[in-house]
């Protein structure tokens, strides 16, 4: 916190470059950030469609028969959780999809990105089937990552993130700005806190709570240098983690169109941290699928059981986990209806029967 309130200081007396103390505050910041196991929950909220971008302003979700078209038209309201965590070397992502029905959500998709620093796996727990594959290519880097985009340690590309995407070679990571293109430019509250604001005009805005080492409380970018504002980031409050780091609880975060630059949004993204925790030991970068999950490996072809590796599988094995329910429903004197119906039927004739023996006396 000391090195951010100095910064403050310094910057009171005239604009200036962005000073080392801040610097070190957003290195150590991703440096605890990159430690932790973090689980948030997002949900969208479609307030007008863009005709020239369609699909590609918000995650893509399957509606089964019906495609990522259908899931943009008639599911705008939906919701994900992403389950990330990452060391130098490893990451895993566990993302689940729900969307509407009735008047709850159910799900629609779920899997589980993998790379334990040898092989790279994607799970499919509905499926109970899972793919493995030796080394990391460009299709295992993690496909989602929105929390890393709010916080400003994105974990999508080295240099990237859902936010740049694939239209401006710029770097999006607070510790790794080009500072030489970034000022201090003011002091402002914002959601009651104290905030340093640095900018690279034209494309980044960022404001940053001073006492609290300088996370991120709102975020500008923009399409183009000089161009409309894509992504507006907020934070209404803040939480402490497990390491310290003050993080993101709650807030949103507005996607704006490339044309027509009215100044309206296309729909909101709100946010909430669910869980945050250090991963002892990276217990949860080592693949934990349950035993018996059927594994393919898509370099020899092989097929196997997780957990029971040495066991020889029967194709009928294979076809029934291929197309067999993705949860087995409970037998039915499980099942906590029937023992409810059944108990009030006894209770129902034993009254009857004192009734009856009460009236004979």
């Amino acid at each position: 916190m000391l090195s951010c309130l100095l910064a403050v200081a310094v910057l009171q007396i005239a604009d200036a470059s962005v000073s080392e103390d801040t610097r070190a505050s957003l290195q150590q910041n991703k440096k605890a950030f990159r430690a932790l196991r973090i689980t948030s929950e997002f949900e969208t909220k479609v307030i007008r469609k863009d005709p020239a971008m369609g699909g590609a302003y918000f995650p893509n979700i399957f509606v089964p028969g019906r495609g990522v078209r259908a899931a943009m038209d008639e599911t705008p309201q939906r919701r994900w959780v992403e389950d990330y965590c990452r060391d130098a070397t490893r990451f895993r992502l566990d993302l689940e999809f729900t969307a509407p029905k009735g008047r709850g959500f159910e799900a629609t998709s779920h899997e589980v990105r993998l790379f334990d620093g040898k092989f790279s796996w994607i799970y499919y727990p509905q499926k109970r089937r899972a793919t493995c594959s030796s080394g990391k290519t460009i299709t295992m880097e993690p496909n989602m990552d929105y929390y890393g985009d709010v916080v400003g340690y994105p974990g999508l590309f080295e240099k990237g993130s859902r936010t740049v995407g694939g239209d401006i070679e710029e770097n999006y990571d607070l510790a790794d700005l080009d500072f030489a293109e970034y000022r201090e430019v003011g002091v402002e509250r914002v959601a009651g806190e104290r905030c340093v604001v640095i900018e690279r005009p034209g494309l980044d805005k960022i404001w940053l709570a001073v006492e609290k080492d300088c996370p991120v409380v709102r975020r500008e970018w923009h399409w183009l240098p000089g161009g409309p504002l894509k992504r507006r980031i907020v934070v209404d409050r803040f939480r402490p983690s497990p390491n310290g780091m003050w993080l993101p609880e709650a807030g949103s975060m507005e996607v704006f169109p490339r044309s027509p630059s009215d100044g309206k949004p296309v729909g909101t993204l709100s946010y909430k941290l669910l869980d945050a925790r250090i991963d002892q030991g990276g217990r949860f970068l080592e693949p934990d699928f349950p035993v018996g999950t059927l594994i393919h490996e898509l370099d020899t072809g092989g097929r196997y059981l997780f957990g029971r590796e040495q066991e020889q599988i029967d194709e009928s094995v294979v076809q029934a986990l291929k197309i067999g329910p993705a949860f087995q429903p409970q037998p039915w004197w499980r099942r906590p209806y029937p023992l409810i119906i059944t108990t009030a039927i006894l209770l129902g004739v034993s009254l009857a029967v004192l009734l009856t023996l009460k009236s004979r006396g």
